[in-house]
């Protein structure tokens, strides 16, 4: 049986149970890591922006990122109708993303760009 951790009260916790791991649950991504490289766990299941995040700023040599999102989640803005900025946000976040720029942020906090 191989020991995951992971971040505790997530549904990550749940699936790795059916999956027949051995979950460790964790409060922050800083234990789950220093776990991993103790020997602790086999292996850490945690939001993939946040795993990809702490990779890349630590330029991790003995640890790697298996990009395998098993529960994808999106997430958004949200204005009222009557919102001023609604509009203007929309036009921004299309912008960026038809030039490219919002690719280059990712990279450069991420890593490599998965979509």
């Amino acid at each position: 049986m191989k020991k995951v951790a992971t971040k505790k009260d997530t549904i990550a916790v749940d699936i790795l149970n059916k999956l027949g791991a051995e979950v460790k649950t964790v409060k922050e991504i800083e234990d789950a890591h220093t776990m991993l490289k103790r020997g602790e766990v086999n292996a850490v299941v945690f939001d993939s922006l946040i795993l990809q995040h702490k990779i890349k700023s630590e330029d991790n040599k003995e640890v790697f990122s298996i990009v395998d999102i098993f529960n994808h989640h999106t997430y958004g803005f949200a204005f009222p109708n009557s919102s001023k900025i609604r509009d203007k946000v929309n036009e921004v976040i299309l912008e960026i993303y038809d030039s490219g720029e919002y690719q280059k942020i990712y990279k450069k906090w991420f890593g490599r760009y998965n979509f």
